[in-house]
């Protein structure tokens, strides 16, 4: 952190909730307010080209869909300190956007595929994911480490006690859909209801 500019880090979001509540829990550990902007490749076969034109040294946001804000030029001032991404939807972006306006860029997660000595720095889950990255690339002892999922190993903050019974009625067993995107909350409903249905074609009074 002391090695980067003043101001925001700007975080890309591939519409993920855990991916983004990653990138957000590593700039909280750099102490540092952000910015969040969602990226998506045009269509699967652009992503598909990004792994060549990376490793080609050829960083264009003419793979996305239109990406705002735009990034500033070399010859500015950055407008942020630093450009996160987490998961396969964000890593090319981050470092096109990141060389564009002269940061660091610092993904999590293994950007398999990628050119990854180019990452400025690489958070791995896990000691295996970061021993491979090291073996692929030595230079990384220097900038990839293992972070574990930062999402849940980070202590949340205060927040005030939600009271579930005074909603939901006591004694009552709640079943937790987090992290989801459509349709998933849907398809996650009907499974219930079909569940719900099973139990009281085949519930018997004496069981």
């Amino acid at each position: 952190a002391d090695q980067m500019p003043s101001g925001k880090i700007l975080i890309l979001t591939d519409g993920k909730a855990g991916h983004e509540n990653q990138s957000r829990a590593f700039a909280r550990a750099l102490g540092r307010e952000t910015v969040i902007i969602p990226v998506k490749f045009k269509s699967p076969l652009h992503k598909a080209l990004s792994y060549l034109l990376d490793h080609l040294g050829i960083h264009t946001l003419s793979l996305f869909t239109p990406i705002d804000p735009k990034p500033e030029p070399r010859n500015h001032a950055p407008a942020y300190a630093a450009v996160i991404g987490t998961g396969s939807g964000t890593f090319y972006a981050a470092k096109t956007l990141a060389r564009a306006a002269g940061v660091k860029c610092g993904v999590v997660l293994y950007p398999r595929g990628y050119k990854i000595s180019t990452f400025d720095c690489i958070l791995a889950q896990t000691a295996m994911d970061l021993e491979r990255l090291q073996i692929i690339c030595p230079a990384l002892k220097e900038t990839a480490s293992v972070s574990g999922n930062i999402k849940f190993d980070q202590k949340p903050p205060e927040r005030e006690k939600f009271d579930y019974a005074s909603v939901f009625g006591p004694d009552r067993t709640m079943i937790l859909s987090c992290s989801t995107h459509s349709p998933e909350e849907a398809l996650h409903l009907d499974a219930f209801k079909q569940i719900r249905q099973f139990i009281d074609r085949n519930r018997h009074d004496d069981l």
